[in-house]
């Protein structure tokens, strides 16, 4: 997750930014215009000066803090020492820009209200700079690993038995204990196996934020290229949003055939799709989904194995874990973006396709699934006929 030095650093060079712009504005102004606009000068240098001498104090702190304060502790404190001044500010903003409606709306002369719109200009930027900065403080600056991805099942796994091979792509929020069932049963048939773990999850999910689409189908192509140099037939096998991330790595790849698992598929409408866009500006950038629940609860634990099939929910150190667990928003631009590419990618090629449908929750990989049985010989089914066309 992102350092909270660099939030504030970031911060302080915009509002670097912002001050540099309204004291040349200004300056321009005070020399050029009428008595409106010298006024709305005065005010747009004067917001501009302290900007700037507030943005450098604050660089120069944080680079003397960073050197002496770089432990967890401090940098939650400094988190939310930082969420809570722009907070205030934000409050304080509403207070300027009513001085401002007042200076410009009373009959006080051209100047005056020039000064007043002046402050309801600065105070309006300071009003959106503060809120929205404030939602981008993540709740903690270091959040703890899930332990209960740290099972051996939840590594990447290769079984090589012979020439026909198969990549398993995981979904979200899973590793490659999920694929593992199918693994089996395909390296029974006689398959070589292979299950990645795409960047940034298990024991690697508080990097989340840190990840890409892009990174995700890179591990993808990289995977099935190396398949692809000794083995043949080779089937990419993709579960959920990893089934998003299978199509495009198709049309990068072209494996022989292509498995995808209750993969996303729905677009949103172009509208939802923009004022998503507009609204994400104004929300928090990280939630954590799991901090109002109950996880001793068998409902919300039957919920969650929807999910994480694979994690003993009873253990208090888990739900503890859990409980915690603080996800980026930005995930949900990945995932969207997923569904874009999806969308794109329609040269993965023609060929036979099979569509099987099944009444099942989204644990369709669970041996416990009532629909496993037929999930199960469905894949085998069409990897037997692959193999038979191949041989």
């Amino acid at each position: 997750m992102r350092s909270v030095w660099d939030l504030q650093t970031s911060i302080s060079q915009r509002l670097l930014v912002w001050s540099g712009l309204s004291i040349s504005a200004g300056l321009m102004l005070i020399f050029l215009g009428n008595s409106f606009w010298k006024g709305f000068g005065v005010q747009a240098a004067a917001w501009g000066g302290i900007d700037a001498a507030i943005a450098l104090l604050s660089i120069l702190r944080i680079n003397r803090r960073r050197s002496i304060h770089g432990s967890p502790e401090h940098m939650s404190q400094e988190a939310r020492k930082l969420k809570r001044l722009l907070l205030v500010n934000f409050r304080l903003d509403f207070a300027y820009i009513a001085i401002g409606i007042a200076l410009a709306y009373l009959p006080s002369g051209a100047s005056w209200q020039g000064h007043g719109w002046g402050i309801i200009i600065q105070g309006g930027f300071l009003l959106f700079f503060d809120f929205i900065h404030a939602q981008t403080v993540p709740p903690l600056v270091n959040p703890k690993p899930l332990q209960a991805f740290h099972g051996s099942e939840h590594l990447p796994f290769s079984w090589i038995v012979g020439k026909p091979a198969a990549l398993l792509i995981h979904g979200f929020p899973g590793t490659p204990a999920e694929m593992r069932p199918l693994g089996k049963a395909l390296h029974q048939a006689g398959w070589s196996v292979e299950g990645i773990l795409l960047p940034g999850f298990g024991s690697e999910i508080a990097t989340l934020d840190e990840r890409s689409y892009a990174e995700w189908i890179l591990a993808v192509d990289d995977s099935l290229n190396e398949l692809k140099n000794d083995h043949s037939p080779v089937i990419l096998v993709g579960y959920s949003m990893g089934g998003a991330v299978s199509i495009i790595s198709a049309a990068n790849c072209r494996p022989d055939g292509l498995v995808l698992i209750a993969p996303f598929w729905r677009m949103f409408p172009p509208m939802k799709s923009f004022i998503g866009t507009v609204l994400k500006s104004f929300l928090p950038r990280y939630f954590q989904p799991f901090k109002e629940f109950d996880l001793s609860d068998p409902k919300v634990q039957s919920g969650i194995r929807n999910f994480l099939p694979h994690v003993d929910l009873n253990d208090p150190e888990v739900q503890d874990d859990i409980s915690h667990t603080i996800v980026p928003v930005s995930l949900l631009d990945q995932q969207l973006t997923l569904k874009l590419k999806e969308h794109l990618a329609k040269d993965v090629g023609s060929g036979e396709v099979k569509y099987v449908e099944v009444d099942a929750e989204h644990d369709i990989l669970s041996e416990s699934s009532p629909s496993w049985t037929t999930i199960e010989k469905s894949i085998l089914d069409f990897a037997g006929h692959l193999k038979n066309q191949s041989g």
